[in-house]
């Protein structure tokens, strides 16, 4: 390139590096990483530094794929979130009767316990680390799905009260979660899930 000749490429900056396929994989690769580490350590006790030397890249090298270390935590919690919003979504677009439509969205919270369960427990542990506004939209989202479970369990068990409607949502959910409490060597078998 002869000088002063501006590059045709665009300047990377902080979060800007997953602008191609390799570095989707690249930025995927990071996000796995870090939730690894934050689920085994807490995001008090990862350092950038941790992350890039587990993902194979600098410490450094991951500010052109994330701003921030809050951003990674913000980035796994809206995976989560997505999915869960994505199966509660495909729910209530189906022609299900009350029971199998409340059997749907425990099967999403399994699966989610059982194929991601670091982004679980920190979804579950580390919402202090958030950003305020990212914090107050997750709870948003957080409150709006537990509505449609609550709405689809008062609709397969009309005799409940809204307490117990509540009771149950949460008791459901702390018990599929705690799935995620195995052992990583030890998934859970067909019959289990």
């Amino acid at each position: 390139m002869q000088r002063g000749v501006k590059s045709e490429l665009p300047e990377l900056g902080p979060g800007k590096g997953a602008q191609t396929s390799r570095g989707l994989r690249r930025r995927g690769l990071i996000l796995k990483v870090a939730a690894t580490l934050f689920a085994e350590r807490g995001f008090d006790s990862v350092s950038i530094n941790d992350i890039g030397t587990a993902a194979g890249i600098t410490g450094p090298a991951i500010y052109r794929y994330f701003a921030s270390k809050e951003e990674l935590l913000v980035s796994i919690y809206e995976q989560l979130y997505r999915r869960s919003a994505e199966g509660a979504e495909a729910m209530l677009t189906e022609d299900l009767d009350d029971l199998a439509a409340m059997e749907r969205l425990i099967d999403v919270q399994i699966a989610a316990a059982v194929e991601e369960p670091e982004k679980v427990r920190i979804v579950d542990r580390e919402e202090r680390h958030l950003p305020l506004k990212e914090a107050e939209q997750f709870r948003i989202q957080r409150r709006r799905l537990l509505g449609i479970w609550t709405d689809q369990l008062r609709r397969a068990r009309p005799d409940l009260a809204r307490e117990e409607l509540d009771a149950t949502v949460h008791a459901v959910l702390a018990m599929i979660n705690s799935i995620t409490l195995r052992r990583a060597d030890e998934p859970p078998s067909a019959a289990v899930r």
